[in-house]
């Protein structure tokens, strides 16, 4: 028994000088995994939504074997519109960009004025009925199916294709009375965005724009555009 409680001795401390070393670095490589993580791969952060309005104008309207066309009207536009992102890959981004709403103006379209003319085979005035090119037709729209294709939104500049469709409608048949009031809208357009400060973006584009019934009415003249636009936009919260 006397012989056994010193080796039990010896054992224990053993035991103990062996399991301590072993607990603290343990404990060390605990507090070292927790203070200073490992790095892993990060994901890019997606482009906060962000809320635009926009105004375009250009050129006189032009006409198309292919397309048709009513030439010599001016549209001068204005729009709301929210951006948010899709889906975000590398450099690439494709995001959704649907016009809420959009106010047109359309001028030198066609128009119908009714003037007194004098008929000196009958020794009177006669009313007649004449189209000049000088009428004005006020609408609202949306373009609510609206895509997307950007590089570098992350960046202070970057440059984007567009592609939209929706409908407008105008307060009188455009661009004669022989068309409609309610009409289709397509746009294509590319440009460049740029970050102004911490909460606002700036944009301009190149538009390409058809507006027309699709044949719904007893005439199509439909209207082309080459429009530019300059938009602002606001972002919420912050990257």
């Amino acid at each position: 028994m006397r012989r056994t409680y010193p080796v039990a001795v010896l054992v224990a401390a053993a035991l103990g000088s062996v399991s301590l070393p072993c607990g603290s670095q343990v404990d060390t490589a605990a507090r070292t995994s927790t203070g200073n993580p490992a790095p892993g791969p990060q994901s890019l952060g997606a482009r906060p939504a962000s809320l635009w309005v926009w105004v375009q104008s250009g050129p006189v309207s032009f006409h198309t074997d292919r397309l048709g066309g009513f030439a010599g009207a001016r549209l001068l536009a204005s729009g709301v519109r929210w951006h948010h992102t899709l889906h975000q890959s590398g450099r690439f981004v494709i995001a959704t960009i649907p016009d809420l709403i959009i106010v047109s103006a359309l001028n030198r379209i066609n128009e119908r004025h009714t003037l007194w003319f004098w008929d000196s085979r009958q020794s009177d005035s006669v009313l007649r009925q004449i189209r000049i090119q000088d009428g004005h037709a006020y609408g609202v729209g949306t373009l609510p199916l609206a895509i997307r294709g950007a590089l570098d939104e992350s960046k202070p500049l970057g440059a984007f294709v567009d592609l939209s469709a929706g409908l407008q409608y105008f307060f009188r048949a455009i661009p004669d009375d022989r068309a409609t009031r309610l009409n289709a809208q397509l746009m294509a357009s590319a440009g460049l965005r740029s970050t102004i400060g911490q909460k606002l973006e700036g944009e301009l584009a190149y538009r390409l724009l058809h507006i027309s019934n699709g044949g719904t009415a007893t005439a199509n003249p439909g209207l082309n555009f080459h429009q530019i636009a300059i938009g602002v936009g606001f972002r919420p919260r912050k990257r």
